[in-house]
């Protein structure tokens, strides 16, 4: 087809010609036809920057990216029946997976998106593996693996390879060694957070290859380890297996005892990285991030109800919150204003899903060495934003009303003995934190149904329930820490406009 963009002259319109059925003269917009998914079949895997290859089926278009080095192939069917299509990709040098697919059904009947059967073990090959793992044992070839699924992942599935190794002239006995692979799940087009993950692993920590530094993040600046890169790109990203470790879930809660261990690094690492500019990571950084002000204060006024109607709360604790939902609802430019001051605060590099899955702790408690897995929405962005939302996601209410006082004097006081001329007094620092919490609690209502949809969508019925129950349990101690932490004295210098109290 050789295009070179995208164009639909009518987006908007009535009897089914637009893209979106509307009736611009009347104002109203309804709900997309079926070449709406067409469309987004195309521009969903098809990305700006891309080269368009040329190929001899009329009903194919390929399109690649040289800087993640991604092919993209999306072929039409116009007939009524399924069919098999082969591509013959031997004129590229080397080829290799992993392959993921989607499917646009327009029948009326079929899914307007969906992902199709790919066999995860017919993507990843001994030679694939041979390619990534050959630069870092040199003297070995893989010669067989086997992999299991951990069942953990929400837009990734995340698996164990366990793979064996010869030495390469010799007969001796196999070596074994784990690695862990993450996929981005096709039915959901992310991968701008596996490319964000990639440029993290890529430019931040040390080489998979560089046996001096290997597996030593704190070289390059960082309070947590980093796990090592094997390989990355937008679909798939293989790392090292890091043994002999612990990990909770965000259910159970941090252990109350590493709280302060894990704030205080926190601090250091946003101490070391203080006015960084995040080039190349995601814009705007964190979870939820993407939600502008404007669009919270066009959707939380709608959403909060069924929001509230679905967390179980004192009856007490319900009419407080209640009202504090009415209030911002009442005056929805408080949101906007709340939106603001998070993104106007101090600024550093952030994690953006910080919390305590995402972590692997010591088995010996001696041991202070604490991995931070997932950078996927890694970038500049406020501080406490990271702190506000591991309180909320990863420690359990009951303990977080002990130790978040004592722990924001000790963020504050690790962040300035780290780096001194960190110029955020304590008592700018716990208004910003107030904001981050009610920020982050807002995110919740608007992003509720998403969330609960990622959810049902899990891969396996035990891991839909874990998300269920995880989902819930997040949602409870959210509203607990908004009603903790954010006090009438807050919502009048909010309403008196008085923004030099909390920037």
């Amino acid at each position: 087809m050789g295009v070179s963009a995208f164009v639909y002259w009518q987006a908007l319109d009535s009897g089914a010609w637009g893209l979106i059925q509307s009736n611009p003269g009347d104002n109203w917009i309804g709900t997309p036809n079926p070449k709406y998914y067409v469309m987004l079949q195309y521009s969903r895997h098809i990305r700006p920057g891309m080269a368009i290859l040329s190929t001899d089926d009329s009903n194919t278009v390929m399109a690649f990216d040289a800087s993640s080095k991604l092919l993209v192939l999306v072929t039409v069917n116009s007939g009524d029946s399924s069919s098999t299509v082969t591509f013959d990709l031997s004129s590229f040098t080397t080829v290799a997976g992993p392959i993921t697919a989607w499917t646009t059904e327009t029948s009326g009947t079929g899914a307007l998106y969906k992902s199709s059967k790919v066999n995860l073990s017919g993507q990843v090959t001994t030679e694939f593996l041979q390619q990534v793992l050959g630069p870092l044992y040199p003297s070995e070839q893989v010669v067989d693996f086997q992999w299991e699924p951990m069942n953990i992942g929400v837009i990734a599935e995340v698996v164990i390879f366990t793979v064996q190794f010869d030495l390469k002239g010799s007969n001796e006995v196999k070596t074994q060694r784990r690695f862990v692979g993450k996929f981005l799940r096709p039915e959901f087009p992310f991968e701008s957070m596996f490319a964000v993950e990639s440029k993290f692993y890529n430019e931040f920590t040390t080489k998979a290859g560089d046996a001096a530094m290997k597996n030593s993040a704190a070289v390059v600046g960082f309070p947590f380890a980093i796990p090592t890169a094997i390989f990355t790109s937008n679909v798939l990203i293989v790392l090292k297996f890091v043994e002999s470790v612990k990990t909770f879930t965000c259910v159970d809660g941090s252990p109350p005892h590493h709280i302060p261990v894990l704030v205080t690094k926190l601090a250091q690492m946003h101490a070391r990285f203080w006015n960084h500019d995040g080039d190349g990571l995601a814009t705007p950084a964190g979870i939820g991030s993407q939600l502008t002000g404007e669009e919270k204060r066009l959707q939380f006024p709608g959403c909060w109800k069924d929001y509230l109607d679905d967390v179980v709360l004192e009856n007490s604790d319900k009419t407080r919150l209640t009202a504090l939902c009415q209030r911002l609802s009442q005056k929805a430019d408080l949101l906007k204003m709340v939106h603001d001051i998070v993104d106007n605060g101090p600024s550093s590099l952030i994690h953006g899903d910080f919390h305590i899955a995402n972590m692997l702790l010591p088995t010996d408690d001696t041991d202070e060495v604490t991995w931070l897995l997932d950078w996927a929405t890694c970038g500049r962005g406020n501080p406490l934003r990271d702190l506000a939302f591991f309180f909320i996601v990863s420690v359990q209410a009951s303990h977080r009303r002990v130790q978040e006082v004592t722990c924001l004097e000790m963020y504050h006081k690790a962040l300035t003995a780290e780096k001194e001329d960190v110029c955020l007094p304590l008592d700018k620092l716990h208004q910003q934190y107030k904001m981050c919490v009610l920020n982050q609690f807002v995110i919740l209502v608007v992003y509720d149904s998403l969330s609960k949809s990622l959810a049902a969508n899990a891969k396996t019925e035990r891991l839909r329930e874990e998300l269920n129950v995880h989902f819930r349990e997040v949602n409870h101690r959210a509203c607990l820490s908004v009603l903790d932490n954010v006090s009438e004295k807050d919502f009048e210098l909010l309403e008196c406009d008085n923004l030099a109290s909390f920037i």
